[in-house]
């Protein structure tokens, strides 16, 4: 890769360097995620002693200078001097210059490890100046301490100023979208109190002070030569003034200290794990610093060749899966947890050796560096990528002059929308990963460049590869073969794409879960989502009451190694709706329901029902038989439109 895309990095992710399984290599454009080795902190601190030691020695130049030129008067020397001070600052130079080239990409890890390495040379010289005298060393800490206390006052007050202030007027003139700047400055977090530079200087002032008091007393007590003065003053204030930068650097306002990276628990593989290929996830969780379940327990397989549909109501967390799958490392304040195999390689593990390419994610707004297309297109590669990248893209824009038009483009940032999106797709496809996350593929683009992209898509899945799709486009869910169900973040429904179809047509909405108690919750929410009409709140605890006791029945007599799953439906009529639960226990007998029936009709005040009896108690009716999968357990509820029960309301009023 050139020393463009190197330049090109932005941040540093942390990872490990180890690879992702057996992988033999690269089987068509290599790709190595981005990671901060080991050796950047031993080159940064090396570099950056280095700097700090030749600012140093400009304060040893000064005492030169008194001693030599001024006490002594040997006007000759100043030449000489100047000359090795000029040298000092070039090799300044050279070492940052080198710092710089040597770390391309790595500027955060630079700045960082920089400040930990300056201020190790700021203790290590108050330790020198402190063993030439126990009190020429008092300086440095004397600053450091009173910068470092102001710092951590500061840190308290929580009174940071924002990077740019505006009037209410000017507010609504950013809301309105006529003020883009205005609003890129709103956004900047400046983490820190509006005086910490301030303290920062009065800290190293304060070194600074102490020192040359300290020192010159001491020279005039004869303890100290005169000429060393205004050297140990200097490196005092150089000194204090790294330590308290690296002091300011740990010491941020606590409002920063809230701004967590995601932690990021991958689940180890099961002892009898046998992977079929494909995309595998199981026990996908993730959660917020309040502990609220984003996802929960996501569990399915997209296999090789299969196009696996996305669906669920806004806000259900669909989106939010397609990230969680790819990068969960870039969540903020996040713990995310689980499972996820492609092809038997964990793509969560991080790797900076050369390999094929596990999944490609395109979001619903196209992820653009601010380079040409040229260069977001073939991700900084030329040649033949290139080549085969504009072939891509002119299948998805049909003109040859338009693609060209958006390679030649310097910002692809700045594309018009359906331009961004095909070069986005044009991209996924010529990376060629195994498994494709694409999210709102429709979005901004034509119906003829929809056609072209799901063209492309049968083209991909005739390979083998897999597709992950959030669409709400007819074309692309007629494309799939089966369909994941997400509400609220949590798995309802998952199966092959004609049996969900046909449920849904008929009216019929499904919930899969685990067969255990520690599903009611997921079983209740999804009840409760059923029911969303104002008034309807008798409804949702009628039925989330009978489904809950459902579940304690078919919990009562499972084997506690069986890890078998169980299936609700649910479907609304006029004046009632139908609950239906199937699991693999044998038959529910018509004795049982007789005893059960019996207990419901004898109930005392007061005593708790079995849960068949429950069931019995609050449905209109309750039915069991057998299939081929399970017994069968179908209970008719009786419900009320809440508008119709409104209505009623009223006119009984006016009777009155």
């Amino acid at each position: 890769m050139s020393d463009v895309s190197a330049d090109m990095k932005i941040g540093v992710n942390e990872g490990s360097n180890e690879s992702m399984g057996d992988d033999p290599g690269p089987k068509g454009i290599p790709v190595t995620d981005r990671n901060s080795p080991g050796w950047v902190r031993v080159f940064s601190w090396v570099f950056s002693i280095c700097s700090f030691g030749l600012i140093a020695s400009l304060a040893v130049f000064a005492s030169f200078f008194d001693s030599i030129v001024i006490e002594s008067g040997e006007r000759f020397v100043v030449p000489l001097l100047f000359l090795g001070g000029v040298t000092a600052l070039l090799g300044l130079l050279l070492f940052e210059f080198a710092h710089a080239r040597a770390l391309a990409g790595y500027r955060p890890s630079r700045g960082i490890f920089a400040s930990q390495a300056q201020a190790f040379a700021g203790i290590f010289l108050a330790g020198v100046l402190t063993f030439v005298h126990p009190l020429a060393g008092v300086g440095i800490a004397l600053g450091t301490a009173v910068g470092a206390f102001g710092l951590l006052i500061l840190s308290k007050l929580k009174r940071n100023e924002p990077f740019w202030d505006f009037l209410p007027s000017e507010a609504a003139t950013i809301l309105a979208g006529r003020d883009t700047e205005g609003f890129r400055l709103a956004q900047v977090d400046t983490r820190e109190h509006s005086l910490a530079d301030s303290v920062h200087v009065v800290g190293s002032g304060v070194a600074f002070l102490v020192s040359l008091g300290i020192t010159s007393d001491l020279a005039a007590r004869l303890v100290l030569s005169p000429s060393a003065v205004l050297s140990f003053s200097l490196i005092t204030l150089l000194s204090s003034y790294a330590i308290i930068k690296w002091v300011r650097m740990v010491v941020r306002d606590p409002d920063a200290s809230e701004i967590l990276p995601a932690v990021v628990e991958p689940m180890p593989d099961p002892a009898d794990d046998h992977d079929a290929g494909g995309l595998s996830v199981s026990g996908l969780t993730v959660t917020n610093l309040d502990g609220q379940s984003l996802l929960s327990d996501i569990a399915f397989r997209a296999e090789p060749g299969r196009i696996t549909g996305i669906i669920g109501e806004s806000g259900s967390g669909k989106s939010l899966l397609l990230s969680s799958l790819s990068d969960p490392f870039g969540f903020i304040d996040m713990h995310v947890r689980g499972r996820v195999r492609i092809n038997g390689v964990d793509p969560w593990q991080r790797t900076n050796r050369a390999r094929s390419l596990a999944l490609s994610y395109v979001p619903d707004a196209p992820i653009m560096l601010p380079a040409s297309g040229q260069e977001n297109l073939a991700c900084f590669m030329d040649g033949p990528v290139l080549d085969q990248g504009k072939r891509m893209l002119e299948q998805l824009v049909f003109a040859s002059d338009l693609v060209d038009q958006i390679c030649q483009t310097k910002n692809a940032s700045l594309l018009p929308g359906m331009q961004k999106k095909a070069l986005a797709l044009a991209r996924s496809f010529l990376l060629s990963p195994d498994v494709y996350l694409i999210d709102k593929p429709e979005d901004h683009l034509p119906e003829k460049q929809i056609s072209a992209v799901l063209t492309r898509i049968q083209s991909e899945v005739r390979l083998g590869r897999s597709f992950l799709l959030v669409s709400d486009h007819r074309a692309f869910l007629d494309a799939c073969d089966a369909f994941v169900v997400l509400s609220k973040g949590r798995v309802v429904d998952y199966g092959p794409a004609t049996e969900i179809r046909a449920r849904q047509s008929a009216g019929w909405a499904r919930f899969v879960g685990d067969r255990s108690l520690e599903i009611e919750e997921n079983l209740t929410n999804w009840i409760r989502s059923h029911f969303k009409r104002p008034g309807d709140e008798p409804n949702r605890r009628k039925v989330c009451l009978i489904a809950a006791e459902m579940l304690a029945f078919s919990c009562q007599n499972k084997d506690t190694l069986d890890v078998s799953r169980l299936r609700f439906e649910f479907k609304h009529f006029e004046g009632h709706c139908l609950l239906r639960m199937q699991d693999s226990s044998p038959p529910i007998s018509s004795a049982q329901l007789a005893r059960a029936q019996e207990e419901s009709e004898g109930k005392r005040k007061n005593q708790r029902l079995s849960p068949l009896a429950g069931i019995i108690e609050n449905s209109l009716d309750v039915e069991a038989h057998s299939e081929r999968e399970g017994r069968v357990l179908t209970a008719k509820i009786e419900t009320f439109n809440p508008r119709h029960q409104k209505s009623n309301d009223v006119q009984q009023t006016e009777i009155r």
